[in-house]
């Protein structure tokens, strides 16, 4: 049975994450009803958690040594349309009246809903970071009309752009959809030409596979488009994002950032851990060269705490850091 009703809160016992980290969930299901997606066939219409059930579970996690903190949605930017007079600025804004030393990730935040009310916020408070998970799937008119979505490959680039404009600092993950159907040669050079423009800092592109019962299911044979060229098209845009990445990462060579140290390297004189640019388990980390003696103290480098490092080279997707 799909659920319905007020999402509830349940008291967290163990958290899935490293240390000093930890996922908050805001809402189930989703509303948008992408023809690929079965989200709302298993979870149903999308359901807010109350904004004081979100901040209290926040304020337990604070309380408890977590020190970020990845808010999570099908849509977060549709938060609270289901409740009465609350939306995610409102969230947000009662995760910054919180005190402490922490970090909040905003996770998945739909395209077509982007709420440029988020800029001065996330200026004023630094512990709001200018991370942006938005999940532009495609940039072919034609595509994503197929897959139930409404956006172009102008409206997303303006949207990057006006995030770049308001937030210097700003980091952009997105995902995209290729071998969808009806994806000629055409609409994927547009894709193409799209992730060229965008430079999105991280990316992950994976080929269409159709999920029973999904609107898409009933497209027509004809637009189908082969399983092995749909592989080869995601590891051409795998390819170039690459170079994108690592040159999106090089802009952090020689800045000095707060890093969350996530574990010690056994036997190693090193730490593991993510700068604000890092989201936990899809991106690249930081690895901290640790000095003798910088293993006590109120400074110590160890899991769960924040480090402040000069970023001193970047390898491949990871960035390399000293202590300060």
């Amino acid at each position: 049975m799909v659920p319905s009703g007020a999402l509830e809160a349940h008291e967290r016992t163990h958290l899935l994450s490293f240390p000093g980290s930890a996922f908050v969930k805001v809402s189930e299901g989703c509303d948008n009803r992408c023809s690929f997606c079965a989200i709302p066939l298993i979870r149903g219409s999308m359901r807010s958690k109350p904004p004081e059930a979100v901040i209290g579970e926040i304020d337990g996690l604070l309380a408890r040594g977590i020190r970020e903190i990845n808010l999570v949605a099908q849509d977060l930017t549709s938060y609270g349309r289901d409740l009465d007079g609350v939306g995610p600025l409102e969230l947000l804004r009662g995760i910054s009246a919180l005190d402490g030393e922490f970090w909040v990730r905003l996770l998945y935040v739909y395209p077509e809903h982007f709420p440029e009310s988020f800029f001065p916020l996330l200026r004023k408070d630094r512990r709001l970071l200018p991370y942006f998970d938005i999940p532009f799937q495609h940039a072919s008119r034609d595509v994503l009309r197929r897959m139930g979505r409404p956006g172009t490959a102008e409206k997303y680039l303006s949207l990057v752009r006006r995030i770049r404009e308001e937030l210097p600092d700003a980091v952009l993950r997105s995902t995209l959809l290729v071998g969808f159907f009806g994806e000629t040669d055409a609409a994927f050079d547009e894709l193409l030409a799209f992730q060229a423009e965008a430079q999105l800092d991280w990316l992950g592109v994976f080929p269409y596979s159709p999920e029973d019962k999904t609107p898409a299911m009933r497209g027509e044979p004809a637009l189908d488009v082969a399983p092995d060229l749909a592989e080869r098209r995601a590891a051409t845009v795998n390819e170039r994002q690459r170079t994108i990445t690592h040159e999106r990462m090089q802009r952090f060579v020689g800045r000095d950032l707060d890093v969350l140290v996530e574990e010690m390297v056994p036997d190693e004189p090193l730490a593991i851990g993510r700068c604000y640019a890092q989201a936990p388990e899809v991106d690249g980390s930081v690895v901290i060269n640790v000095p003798s003696g910088s293993a006590d103290g109120p400074t110590s480098v160890s899991p769960g705490r924040f480090v402040r490092c000069r970023i001193v080279r970047r390898n491949g997707l990871d960035l390399e850091a000293v202590p300060l």
